[in-house]
């Protein structure tokens, strides 16, 4: 049986705010407002986004970057637009920013001869636990069980077609240039996928997922500096 790929085009649920201590400029997607928050934690603490982004298989988010993030984040008026962190999703905005910031003009990449990327499962639901415990725990494993089988999958589709991926994740947002590279790697995207399978997401997913694996394949540039984490920090 065919594994099926769907992915939904369009705008997403999460918006945002202007940002304080630069002038970004103010974002009228959620798409713009994850690359505001992105290059905004960048500018405050590079070293600490490229140390989370590698270190994602093996250390949790470090509490260091707690301060980084508030001061990345406004309330709109009325308290009804932000950035909410599920899943991976700060790890894909600070991916795509590095991306952009690090690997900014294009060239060609091959990491056929990388080793496979370590890709952390989600620990087994406690059985012991009863009611809306038992509730919640199913409903964060499925979550992490979802991350880490679109973790793999966007390794598979970076290690196919690098270049293409890399066309893809420096194209501004809701551009021509996007939407054709999304079609440029359409190929990969379907193949791998495993048969049974059926992953729903839409592009702004799609693109943290690729930035994130692109840029541990990649790998941070000679001599840029990188923060030592520990599971503590």
């Amino acid at each position: 049986m065919k594994a099926v790929l769907l992915i939904r085009i369009g705008l997403f649920g999460v918006s945002l705010c202007g940002l304080t201590g630069q002038a970004y400029a103010a974002p009228k997607t959620s798409l713009d407002a994850a690359t505001v928050f992105g290059d905004c934690f960048l500018d405050r603490d590079r070293p600490m986004a490229r140390a989370v982004v590698v270190n994602v298989s093996t250390i949790q988010v470090p509490k260091a970057t707690g301060n980084i993030m508030a001061a990345c984040l406004t309330v709109t008026a009325g308290m009804n637009s932000v950035i909410t962190f599920s899943n991976f999703s700060f790890h894909y905005m600070l991916a795509q920013a590095l991306v952009r910031s690090d690997y900014g003009t294009l060239r060609h990449f091959d990491f056929s001869s990388v080793l496979p990327l370590i890709h952390r499962p989600p620990n087994p639901v406690d059985v012991t636990l009863k009611g809306e415990g038992a509730k919640q725990a199913q409903q964060d494993f499925e979550q992490k069980e979802l991350s880490f089988l679109l973790s793999q999958f966007g390794e598979c589709v970076v290690r196919r077609q690098p270049d293409y991926v890399h066309v893809l994740l420096l194209a501004p947002a809701e551009s021509e240039s996007e939407l054709v590279s999304f079609q440029n790697i359409s190929t990969s995207l379907n193949d791998c996928v495993r048969v049974g399978q059926q992953i729903k997401f839409d592009r702004k997913l799609l693109k943290g997922v690729l930035a994130l694996n692109f840029y541990r394949l990649a790998g941070t540039p000679a001599g840029a500096q990188v923060a030592t984490l520990r599971e503590n920090n």
